[in-house]
């Protein structure tokens, strides 16, 4: 019984399967008309959609009607394929353009671009519009916005509308209307310096967002630290970074975090991460220069042309960037350059001579000491001895150091005597500017052009070059009777003093 039950449960019947109708000829071609397709292809997109939510571009036509935007064809029966939308922009004023558009998945993100170009131009720097004609809604390291959900695909055609609004702004005022992205590699460094920046404090990238910074070579290469690196804000040199030893030269001076003269601040080294962050500004800033004029060149040996819809496109004077024979303006601009160079190295050598200065008074107070301790020595030895260890030889000694003591001294205070004379006139030099009051001294340094400043540093140059001279004399005589006073030191204590 229980063989006849397992062959029974182990007999495998063929099943019946009815066979399947076939479409009639007339419903096929009912089929075929254009409403009913219509329909059929909306509703298949539908499903796919519903279905395949997970790719980027399923996710932003199922948004497509709720951001003002309609389906306009599918090239294919694949929803891989490139489909073409009409989006529909409301400006400020109420005003509604249509751009047909052309949506693409690369990766995780959505393409945008002009089905025709049109309304736009097919390539424009300057207006975001990439040489393939997709619209750069972001930049690759920190722009792009990749459409994973149903958020994301939302800020993402939220991006898309601001960015066509921005462009019909642009066509009006014949600029970019909003802060923008660097081009090519330019915007990697950009993205380094205002995250340094940001760090740095509000008032830092609120001045780099109004493109008050500015970092240039030094003309002068030190032996010491090599290239170094000026940055200037707003004109005014605040720091320099030496290339060679990867940091900011003067860590001692007052933390760059506080705009203008704040008594008391932290210094820069000791002001938490800023040491670093500022050598991290200075390099992405030259950096982010460097790498838009490198971009623009390369642009400009391909023969692209301007389209004409920005008045700062620099491919409308693509010609003059590589003259074979220059121009006036190229002339006076090089001249310019050479003579903001020629400032920058004067800067730096004025620096040397107050740091030479600084270092002559250093070396006075050493031996201002060292003759007051062995002058202090003297008196208490001789004060301390028997009369009759005060010989004419004990005397001549005492009298003898003392003398070279003195002269010592007297050369020193030579050394620390101010030296108030100068030029007659000076936007640099203390004495001057402190004749002038605020607003005439503003108001001659607002209209002193880079040629005069230059011959005012040239100027305070010589001038504490030769105070910097004078003080090294004095120095060196002074520690001349300093060494002379040592002998007859030696020979009187050892008169006076009895062991």
């Amino acid at each position: 019984m229980r063989r006849w039950l397992r062959r029974s449960l182990h007999r495998r019947m063929p099943p019946h399967v009815p066979p399947r109708p076939k479409r009639s000829r007339r419903r096929f071609q009912r089929l075929q008309s254009p409403p009913i397709l219509t329909c059929v292809r909306t509703c298949v997109l539908s499903t796919r959609i519903v279905m395949t939510s997970e790719k980027p571009l399923m996710r932003v036509l199922a948004l497509a009607e709720e951001f003002d935007a309609a389906l306009i064809d599918v090239p294919s029966s694949s929803i891989a394929s490139d489909p073409v939308l009409d989006v529909a922009v409301t400006s400020a004023d109420s005003r509604r353009t249509i751009y047909r558009l052309v949506l693409a998945a690369r990766g995780g993100e959505v393409t945008a671009r002009e089905h025709t170009p049109s309304k736009l131009p097919g390539f424009c720097p300057q207006l975001h519009i990439n040489g393939d004609g997709t619209f750069c809604l972001g930049w690759n390291g920190a722009g792009l916005l990749a459409v994973e959900d149903e958020a994301s695909a939302r800020l993402w055609w939220a991006r898309l509308h601001g960015y066509l609004r921005l462009q019909q702004r642009a066509r009006r005022l014949g600029h970019w209307p909003d802060r923008e992205w660097a081009h090519g590699n330019a915007a990697g460094y950009q993205n380094e310096a205002e995250v340094a920046a940001a760090q740095l404090g509000e008032d830092f990238i609120e001045d780099l967002y109004a493109d008050k910074f500015e970092a240039t070579w030094c003309g002068r290469i030190h032996p010491t630290h090599g290239r170094m690196l000026q940055v200037f804000r707003e004109g005014v040199p605040i720091y320099k970074v030496s290339e060679r030893h990867q940091r900011v030269l003067n860590s001692r001076q007052a933390c760059i975090c506080v705009k203008g003269d704040v008594k008391r601040h932290r210094r820069l080294r000791s002001c938490g991460e800023h040491l670093k962050l500022a050598f991290d500004f200075a390099l992405a800033l030259r950096n982010w220069v460097s790498a838009e004029d490198e971009f623009w060149r390369a642009l400009v040996k391909t023969s692209a042309t301007c389209c004409g819809r920005s008045a700062t496109c620099r491919l409308r004077a693509a010609p003059q960037l590589e003259p074979e024979t220059e121009s006036p303006a190229s002339i006076d601009a090089a001249a310019q350059g050479h003579v903001r160079e020629r400032l920058t190295a004067a800067q730096w050598v004025f620096e040397r001579h107050l740091a030479w200065i600084a270092a002559a008074e250093v070396k006075v107070g050493i031996i201002v000491a060292i003759q007051t301790a062995m002058l202090g020595g003297l008196a208490a030895a001789f004060s301390a001895s028997e009369p009759a260890a005060r010989t004419a030889w004990a005397y001549f000694a005492t009298f003898l150091t003392a003398g070279f003591g003195v002269l010592s001294i007297v050369c020193a205070a030579m050394v620390l005597f101010p030296r108030t004379s100068g030029p007659e006139k000076s936007l640099l030099f203390f004495a001057k500017v402190a004749c002038l009051s605020q607003e005439d001294y503003s108001e001659s340094f607002l209209k002193s052009s880079p040629e005069e400043l230059l011959r005012d540093w040239t100027a305070q140059i010589h001038r504490n070059a030769q105070i910097a001279r004078d003080k090294y004399i004095w120095v060196r005589r002074s520690m001349g009777w300093a060494f002379g006073s040592g002998i007859p030191w030696i020979l009187a204590g050892g008169l006076l003093v009895k062991v």
